[in-house]
């Protein structure tokens, strides 16, 4: 039994220096994650920036009453987002008739 323990650390710990190998090559592209408000983005980035250390390479908005673990998201694009949508004469909370 204590050498199949063994040989399932030592499988775990390879796999786990692989999957860091894999995220140090990933880190030169990007992703974004797009989705409605109250969707699950900010669990979902939470996840990749905390859970898989993933470099966001700004600074996030911070956390808040209705989000306590925080946004995940970067100050400057959700600021650009904002100038898009000022610009279209339309804002995320509007309703849609």
């Amino acid at each position: 039994l204590e050498d199949a323990i063994t040989d399932f650390d030592n499988a775990r710990a390879k796999k786990r220096k692989n999957v860091k190998e894999n995220i140090k090559v990933m880190e030169r592209d990007g992703f974004v994650v797009l989705g409605m408000h109250r969707s699950g983005t900010s669990m979902l980035s939470g996840l990749l920036v905390e859970g898989s250390g993933y470099h966001v390479g700004g600074p996030l908005i911070g956390a808040a009453e209705d989000n306590e673990k925080g946004f995940f998201e970067r100050v400057d694009v959700v600021l650009q987002n904002d100038e898009f949508m000022k610009a279209q004469g339309i804002w995320w909370a509007d309703r849609v008739a």
